[in-house]
């Protein structure tokens, strides 16, 4: 049955998506990948936020690499919507930030969600960030870097001054 749900979320069949049992959504694959990484990660939005929507806890599980699909939306050419789309289901349906803040760790590169954002230049998804307090304490990138090292980097200026008053 898990397979079938991770092909469906690699060609986005959320047809397939609702007639998979809730026991089932939370199977992950080899890397450790949630269906929910699989969606995000094969840029398939609709997959992404129906299967968001219906088990959001979802947005929390690492995979191998200690990735949620928060940290896959970052890295995604195109995930600043859907990253923004997912932490509000996040903040709406979690309502404790504590969970949040201890959750959404640096994955095993040390790549925080607060870094990625800033590193992609993704300006509303870093606002959402801080504006909403799910800021850890280590936000970092690899190599030491914090996200105020990306901002001063990509001479984001308004950045530069969230990122050090956090």
């Amino acid at each position: 049955m898990s397979k079938q749900l991770f092909k469906a979320a690699q060609q986005g069949d959320v047809d397939e998506l609702a007639r998979t049992r809730d026991d089932v959504l939370e199977a992950k694959d080899l890397a450790e990948n949630t269906a929910l990484h699989v969606a995000v990660m094969a840029q398939q939005d609709a997959f992404a936020k129906d299967l968001c929507n219906r088990r959001p806890l979802l947005l929390m599980k690492e995979n191998m690499e200690g990735n949620t699909p928060l940290h896959c939306a970052l890295k995604s050419a195109r995930g600043e919507d859907l990253f923004i789309f997912m932490m509000n289901v996040f903040l709406a349906q979690v309502r404790d930030p504590e969970v949040g803040r201890r959750g959404f760790k640096a994955n095993k590169n040390g790549e925080s969600l607060l870094y990625l954002a800033v590193d992609r230049e993704s300006s509303k998804s870093v606002d959402l960030l801080l504006e909403n307090g799910v800021v850890t304490p280590d936000s970092v990138g690899p190599n030491g870097w914090t996200a105020l090292h990306a901002a001063v980097f990509r001479k984001n200026k308004g950045k530069i001054s969230l990122c050090s008053q956090s």
